[in-house]
């Protein structure tokens, strides 16, 4: 039997289509969560807090459903490591009801906020933002900061040396705008020290 196309729902880094080759992917929306800074991870030996999705009620979050080719499956697993797999009710697409095969998304089996230790990657950040910039204009930059919580968790300055393995070039006006956005949110910075 073939192994089907998997339909996911991405709201993170996956909103970035520069970070995949997945297609087709349209704009979507879910109702009842939020994000959140609370996927602790280790990348190239540094600690990081990377995004994941809680419930929240009366809350609804814009992302990416893409669909996942059978090829593509494992690779994609591997890049959310730490993720488990769920499926989700029908998100909704351009303001009607999604009518579609189960959509899927990772949700984090760690989920605890990050700390100095587990800081937010800014080359993360950059491309998650860029990601939300180009699929939603900048109110969707604001869509994102207002639906996401841990924003106590300190923000590594790895812009000029980016430790995120899929980041992606961005301009100095965006730059400037993230920037300025998050100083907005009361954001803590960290330098990068290695």
């Amino acid at each position: 039997m073939k192994t089907p196309d998997r339909l996911c729902f991405g709201y993170g880094s996956l909103v970035n289509r520069k970070t995949h080759d997945f297609a087709p992917s349209r704009p979507a929306e879910i109702k009842d969560w939020q994000r959140s800074w609370s996927h602790r991870i280790r990348s190239s030996g540094q600690g990081a807090s990377s995004l994941t999705i809680t419930p929240a009620p009366g809350v609804s979050i814009k992302g990416l459903v893409s669909t996942v080719r059978p090829d593509q499956i494992a690779g994609l697993d591997a890049r959310e490591a730490g993720y488990d797999l769920h499926t989700l009710p029908a998100p909704v697409f351009g303001g009607q009801l999604a009518k579609t095969d189960p959509i899927h998304t990772y949700i984090s089996a760690d989920d605890q906020i990050g700390d100095a230790e587990y800081p937010i990657l800014q080359s993360y950040l950059d491309t998650v933002l860029l990601g939300f910039l180009l699929e939603f204009a900048e109110s969707g930059v604001t869509h994102f900061l207002d639906t996401t919580v841990g924003w106590q968790t300190p923000i590594l300055k790895d812009r000029i040396n980016p430790i995120y393995p899929r980041t992606t070039p961005l301009a100095a006006d965006h730059a400037d705008f993230f920037d300025q956005e998050l100083k907005k949110l009361g954001a803590v910075w960290m330098d990068q020290t290695r």
